[in-house]
């Protein structure tokens, strides 16, 4: 007997209503179920949440230490070091077709898995790029290959981290329990802002003074680090998708996508309150 033909045949609509509600949460719970394999709430929060404590480290390495060293260790000019550290923002709207693409085009059967690996990867390439740009700096700061590597660096490290945010999140919607998706996200931050916290404290230990071996040591450190715990938080979370999760439709394209997103008053809002902060 078909699902339909079953509703049609509950004569009382509450209990039909009441029938269907639990037939498609019950048909929600098995799909979710052979993606992403029995949960365990608790371990899986535990382990999204580290991964914000590798986000926190790379991002105090490239975007304070290495201003830091440039400008007050190394006599740079602002001007260019903030338009490197500006670059990562220019490259964001990526992460719009990026999380589409996530959607719409799984890669090997996993939907959020290759792209934040590929974000990741891209990111780990310039943290461990950072120390050979700055070495050349520190011999001449004006060198144009030191800084031909350090926009090749940024240009890595912003298109990583387009790539991989936007899946990640969706990552942990998928696979989390919709009661808890808030609660997971909302912990997720909370680490990161307490490694954004903690990291400076760390590095400025290990660093006290710029020298071009110690930061070498720092950046290969934190990219080690940051990959095993991006490793551990993500190895295993995406599941080869279910057929019934896999019926999302490929025709979407990015500029429905922004249509449809500037239609919701709470995105425009939203919108104009980061951009006047």
């Amino acid at each position: 007997m078909g699902i339909h033909t079953f509703f049609g045949d509950c004569r009382h609509p509450k209990v039909g209503s009441d029938l269907k509600g639990d037939l498609i949460h019950l048909r929600l719970t098995w799909s979710v179920s052979a993606t992403y394999g029995p949960m365990n709430p608790s371990t899986r929060v535990i382990r999204w949440n580290i991964a914000k404590l590798g986000s926190a480290m790379a991002d105090i390495l490239v975007a304070s230490v290495w201003n830091r060293v440039l400008i007050t260790d190394l006599g740079a000019s602002a001007t260019p070091v903030s338009l490197l550290l500006g670059l990562r923002y220019l490259l964001a709207p990526i992460s719009i077709w990026t999380g589409l693409q996530s959607d719409t085009r799984p890669i090997f059967g996993l939907r959020r898995a290759p792209y934040i690996w590929l974000g990741r990867l891209l990111m780990l390439a310039g943290i461990l790029l950072l120390p050979v740009s700055t070495g050349r700096l520190a011999v001449n700061v004006n060198d144009p290959i030191g800084w031909g590597l350090a926009l090749a660096i940024f240009v890595f490290y912003g298109l990583g981290t387009a790539i991989s945010g936007g899946p990640f999140l969706a990552l942990v919607h998928d696979s989390a329990p919709a009661a808890k998706r808030g609660l997971a996200i909302s912990l997720a931050q909370i680490i990161l802002i307490v490694g954004f916290a903690v990291s400076p404290i760390v590095f400025a230990r290990w660093l006290p003074t710029f020298s071009a071996a110690g930061f070498q040591s720092l950046s290969v450190a934190t990219a080690g680090i940051a990959g095993v715990i991006w490793l551990i938080s993500i190895l295993g979370q995406d599941r080869r998708a279910a057929p019934l999760a896999q019926a999302a439709p490929r025709h979407a394209d990015t500029l429905q996508m922004l249509r449809l997103m500037w239609a919701d008053a709470r995105t425009r809002r939203f919108f104009f309150w980061r951009s006047a902060r």
